[in-house]
């Protein structure tokens, strides 16, 4: 059983190892890694009571009951008119393809439909993000379109697929 907790500054190694994992860059902005320095100094702010409302970004640690954190749960680019935010799920490698996403997505929902009293979620996943098109048809996020040009990757721009979720 999984669930999400706020970050607290000694989650500073996992936010690290998953900023730098050059295997989500293409999906991440900026896309570059992140010194300690840079990601201690974001530690410091989003634990310091930061609000979602406010910045339209809310970072969750994904956790066993054992304590043990796999990855990221992130609810960003929120629209308060529209009580919409956009949905990303970032595991550390050891703990992909066993379901650990499909389980984080899940607690994500709720936390967005109950406390945060949200309307939709949506994201943007590459096509040949194989993985992350599974896990959105899993959750019963509905494809609405293809964005043609609207991911720039190393290899040149590649299309994005829009998934959205009534709550």
């Amino acid at each position: 059983m999984l669930h999400l907790r706020a970050l607290e500054p000694e989650d500073l190694e996992l936010l690290y190892t998953i900023e730098n994992d050059p295997s989500v860059w293409d999906v991440t902005t900026p896309g570059a890694p992140y010194s300690h320095h840079a990601l201690r100094q974001y530690l410091l702010q989003a634990t310091d009571g930061w609000d979602f409302f406010a910045t339209g970004q809310q970072r969750l640690v994904i956790e066993t009951e054992e304590g043990v954190a796999l990855g990221l749960a992130d609810l960003f680019n929120h629209e308060a008119t529209h009580r919409r935010a956009e949905v990303g799920i970032a595991l550390r490698r050891e703990h992909r393809g066993k379901g650990n996403g499909e389980e984080a997505l899940h607690e994500l929902i709720a936390f967005a439909r109950n406390r945060l009293c949200l309307h939709s979620l949506y994201a943007k996943v590459q096509p040949d993000n194989t993985a992350a098109v599974r896990l959105m048809q899993a959750t019963d996020f509905l494809q609405l379109c293809t964005l043609p040009d609207w991911l720039r990757t190393p290899t040149g721009y590649q299309p994005a697929l829009l998934f959205h979720r009534i709550l």
